[in-house]
């Protein structure tokens, strides 16, 4: 979809298991692929899903993976953030954490990385500084841990089960 000039759409999430041990937790992170190019497409799955409870098979999981380095659950999220952003020219990013959003929006707004070093963990904001000179990358933020309800609009319902598959991938990694 990149090269045919669509704006791919993802979905990430970060998990720690133990976070209460330092020497023992471990973090993974999970990516989600929405290979839908329109909304109303993702309409239509979310109304399926609805119906019969099928889920959608347009949300297809692309990667999941343990951490490398510090062991924090902002860095696994970042992490699934810095991955796609290497990966795509253009992509649309959604994910649960205010944290890593703000970080994003920062890292676009940067001239310069050393106007940035100071986040947390600046070995992966460097990375995704340079990965967002690349390419036209946007994030958003979606609300974590929802359940559809009748009152979600049917995009609402789509990004619920896209963040859910995420959040189960990365947890199960």
């Amino acid at each position: 979809l990149d090269s045919l000039g669509f704006a791919t759409c993802f979905y990430t999430d970060g998990s720690l298991r133990f976070p209460q041990s330092h020497t023992c937790r471990f973090g993974a992170f999970a990516i989600i692929i929405d290979t839908c190019v329109s909304d109303n497409q993702r309409v239509a799955q979310a109304e399926l899903w609805r119906r019969t409870g099928t889920f959608p098979v347009s949300l297809g999981s692309l990667a999941m993976a343990r951490l490398q380095g510090p062991q924090t659950i902002h860095r696994a999220e970042l992490m699934a953030v810095v991955s796609v952003c290497e990966w795509c020219s253009r992509a649309i990013i959604k994910t649960d954490s205010a944290s890593v959003t703000h970080a994003f929006l920062l890292c676009k707004m940067a001239h310069q990385f050393t106007d940035i070093q100071h986040l947390e963990d600046p070995d992966l904001v460097y990375r995704l500084w340079l990965a967002l000179r690349r390419g036209s990358q946007t994030v958003v933020k979606v609300k974590a841990h929802q359940e559809p309800t009748l009152a979600h609009t049917a995009l609402q319902v789509y990004d619920i089960l896209g963040n859910r598959q995420a959040d189960e991938m990365a947890v199960a990694t």
